[in-house]
């Protein structure tokens, strides 16, 4: 399952659990399962005060976590993630990024991002490719340990 990229458009006059409903009517097989699976994901990503808002009237922060609860109703093998966190501010790429971390331990989580300090906080290992070939896969430790001692900005000296 591939979350939404950062200007996805949702309807705005739907409530976070009617969308998750929504998502679940077409994921999950047994009628009966739904309302456990939709409020597990609501949970998961922290929506559960808010479950009944409408999207209109949520930050950022948490339309994208709204992005990640639908993503997960109907346990995906994986999820991809292209640049999730911009547009978020700072405390919402924490929150986000601890989120991220949490949801690996479910099931892999593949985020695409230009954003070295995602990266570095989300992940122990790292793919980076270059012109559709890997040119590294292994820690983000060991990857910055191939940077210039001098460099300004190490990321882009390892690169």
């Amino acid at each position: 399952m591939c979350l939404p990229s950062p200007s996805f458009n949702l309807p705005g006059f739907s409530t976070v659990r009617q969308l998750c409903e929504f998502a679940a009517d077409r994921r999950v097989r047994t009628r009966k399962e739904r309302p456990r699976v939709v409020e597990s994901a609501i949970q998961v990503v922290g929506l559960t005060d808010v479950a009944d808002r409408k999207v209109m009237r949520l930050s950022g922060g948490m339309r994208q976590r709204l992005g990640i609860a639908i993503s997960i109703i109907g346990d995906p093998a994986m999820i991809v993630m292209d640049e999730p966190t911009v547009s978020l501010d700072i405390d919402q790429r924490r929150d986000f990024r601890e989120l991220a971390t949490q949801l690996a331990y479910r099931m892999p989580v593949v985020v695409s991002t230009h954003l070295v300090d995602d990266v570095e906080s989300m992940s122990g290992r790292m793919v980076l490719l270059s012109h559709g070939d890997v040119a590294f896969d292994g820690s983000t430790t060991t990857f910055h340990d191939h940077s210039s001692v001098n460099a300004t900005n190490p990321w882009e000296s390892a690169y």
